[in-house]
């Protein structure tokens, strides 16, 4: 008596019903954890100021979504602006302790309804490295 080869099971099956719930599914996900819209709100809510911090130098994340931050002294971690024109200068000073004074923008972060924090952008204007020369 011969056997007939056996069937896949049904999981490995792909269902029509399935694939429109997964696609649903992905077009949902980038609205739950993104910032609060910007264009809603005035330029009031979101705080703008000059500071003078001190602090590392630091990367953080993973290619090719890492950030150059610095870990300051108060406690805070400031991220620097990807298109500050200093970016470039302050990467290749990893690991350094550096002052440094600039633009301060804070933006509120949420998931959904629930606050999540603040998180600071800097934008620097000068900055140095104890003992030596003032950028």
């Amino acid at each position: 008596m011969r056997r007939s080869p056996p069937r896949p099971a049904s999981s490995a099956r792909i269902r029509p019903r399935g694939l429109v719930c997964a696609a649903l599914f992905l077009l949902a996900c980038p609205g739950l954890f993104a910032r609060g819209s910007a264009e809603n709100k005035s330029a009031e809510t979101y705080p703008e100021y000059t500071a003078a911090i001190a602090g590392i130098i630091r990367l953080v994340g993973n290619e090719p979504f890492s950030r150059l931050v610095v870990s300051a002294d108060d406690g805070k971690t400031y991220i620097i602006d990807d298109d500050a024109p200093a970016r470039r200068a302050l990467n290749s000073r990893q690991g350094q302790r550096a002052r440094m004074e600039g633009r301060v923008r804070e933006y509120p972060v949420s998931a959904g309804k629930i606050d999540l924090g603040v998180e600071y952008f800097f934008t620097p204007a000068r900055w140095e490295f104890p003992g030596q020369d003032e950028q």
